[in-house]
């Protein structure tokens, strides 16, 4: 089984070549074509294949149940697949939506700081004018020493 290909894709391509050996002659087994079909699986589905093996007897399992068998499991793994899909699409809508939550926030912060700091300035410098204006009637009239 190549990378991206389908089981029954995989199921094609063998029976073309089982019936071309058939064609010239060649009579192969079902045991024999069940075992050739279930150790050409890809690394990923070796998990399956050792479940195959341990749950089914390998001298009277027929080659349709087997491609079922794999079909069935083709099919739950890549509803599991799509599924992981949805759930990541989930998760990263939500972060995008944190993001601009925290921007939000951040921008009225930063404007609540600048308003508190130019109160700030403002009480600053009203506290200086009266201090000025209190410091001139103290001293009417008064030269101021050097």
């Amino acid at each position: 089984m190549e990378p991206d290909e389908t089981v029954s894709k995989m199921f094609d391509r063998f029976s073309t070549i089982v019936n071309g050996l058939k064609g010239f002659g060649e009579t192969i087994l079902e045991v024999k074509l069940v075992r050739k079909l279930l150790y050409s699986l890809p690394e990923s589905w070796d998990g399956k294949r050792t479940a195959i093996i341990e749950a089914k007897n390998l001298k009277i399992l027929k080659l349709d149940e087997l491609v079922g068998s794999l079909l069935t499991h083709e099919i739950m793994k890549q509803g599991r697949e799509e599924e992981k899909k949805k759930e990541e699409k989930i998760v990263e809508k939500l972060e995008v939506e944190k993001k601009k939550k925290m921007g939000i926030t951040l921008k009225a912060s930063l404007l609540k700081e600048s308003s508190s700091s130019e109160e700030d300035e403002l009480e600053e410098l009203a506290m200086i004018a009266k201090r000025f204006s209190l410091f001139m009637r103290s001293n009417r009239g008064r030269k101021i020493q050097r």
